[in-house]
């Protein structure tokens, strides 16, 4: 009888439609992940049962509830992993608004734009503005930012980030807004569905209604950037036919992304620094909650808590500006990018957390011969002008 081995082993995953919908057949295709672990299971809920029996026996344990926990690992590579970045930060996609808004128009005595219906736009969205027709000042192609929605058809933008308005001197008559390539915090729940298969064997584990719980990202000199992705789902399975019609094969591009020449941009209070980061910890949590039910044991879909995102740089100290700032209690505003926009397959991602507050910061004499760090503990707090606390603008590789 042929053993299982993980060299011949597996890990593919859809987008959910709707939430578990696997459990009444869906059958579309299934995308093979490149990862460097993981770790899906079938978690139970048990009780002993209390019956008095002659003898001191335990007379039963008892299944009260079942779910799934899990996680995959892996190595940074480009645009692979976008779905579970975006879900992350609870958005569908980094372009879950590609829908373009037309007949767009813009009043040049007050710099505002207005839609023809609602545009569902929100303060700190990243737009691109096409196709105008007058609009003097407006570039046709360019990126903007929303800074206001004073009712649900109007909007005013900026070119840069919580900016002052873009001014055109005259009226715009015709455009498209589209919104891309660019995630902030939300509130939206994707979910996703799990194939664990084991050619070896021909066996296969089923994943359903995940959730993303949890992600971090590692970016430290001379290392490749690593992270790692963790679920809550409701329900687990087993089989011997995939659930998926097809499954696609995990590409081999982009490649495998380093620090060094795929870090770069280093913001700290808007400005350039040339400030020596030695490493670079970032962790997301969703917080999510499981929701029991007395008619299942799988419970229904968890609902959102609070979302969080926690900031671990270590810098070489050469200055006491960072301590300044945590014995002040004085926030800090940090950004970066990683990733390379030289290949189809590759993209880069900007990062920017207006508004961190220190928890810790410890510049120690730990041991000689090496240099003094200086480690920061952040967390990010709502910054009132993007209403979020992080965002990530993609630039797609060509």
């Amino acid at each position: 009888m042929p053993l299982a081995t993980t060299i011949r082993g597996r890990l593919a995953y859809r987008t959910e439609a709707s939430f578990a919908e696997n459990s009444s057949g869906v059958t579309t295709a299934l995308q093979a992940l490149r990862i460097t672990g993981e770790g899906f299971e079938a978690v139970k809920t048990t009780v002993e049962s209390d019956e008095i029996q002659d003898g001191g026996n335990l007379v039963d344990l008892l299944q009260t509830g079942q779910m799934v926990r899990g996680f995959f690992e892996f190595e940074f590579c480009g645009q692979h992993f976008d779905p579970f970045f975006a879900a992350a930060f609870r958005r569908l996609s980094f372009t879950e608004t590609t829908a373009a808004k037309t007949g767009i128009t813009g009043a040049a005595s007050t710099d505002i734009f207005t839609s023809p219906s609602a545009h569902n736009l929100v303060v700190g969205d990243r737009v691109v503005l096409s196709a105008l027709t007058g609009g003097s000042g407006l570039t046709d192609g360019g990126v903007y930012f929303v800074i206001s929605t004073p009712t649900s058809t109007t909007f005013t933008l900026s070119t840069t980030l919580g900016g002052s308005s873009v001014n055109f001197t005259t009226n715009l008559t015709d455009g498209t807004v589209t919104v891309t390539n660019y995630i902030r915090n939300g509130t939206a729940t994707p979910s996703f569905f799990f194939e664990r298969y084991y050619a070896d064997i021909g066996k296969y584990h089923y994943f359903e209604g995940c959730m993303v719980e949890g992600l971090t990202l590692s970016i430290a000199a001379n290392q490749k950037i690593t992270g790692r992705v963790s679920f809550m789902g409701i329900k687990a399975g087993s089989g011997t036919t995939s659930r998926g019609t097809s499954t696609t094969a995990a590409p081999t591009t982009p490649a495998i992304i380093t620090a060094g020449p795929r870090v770069a941009s280093l913001l700290i209070d808007g400005a350039s620094s040339s400030r020596a980061l030695q490493k670079l910890d970032l962790e997301i949590r969703s917080n999510l909650i499981a929701t029991p039910v007395v008619d299942s044991i799988y419970g229904q879909q968890p609902i959102l808590g609070d979302w969080r995102l926690s900031v671990k740089p270590q810098f070489y100290f050469e200055d006491d500006v960072f301590t300044a700032k945590h014995l002040g209690h004085t926030t800090l505003a940090l950004g970066f990018t990683i990733g390379t926009t030289s290949g189809a397959a590759n993209a880069s991602y900007a990062w920017s957390i207006p508004r961190l507050q220190f928890a810790k910061q410890s510049p120690l004499l730990t041991k000689k011969n090496e240099h003094v760090m200086d480690p920061l503990e952040l967390v990010a707090t709502l910054d009132a002008s993007i209403t979020a606390m992080a965002s990530v603008t993609r630039t797609l590789g060509s």
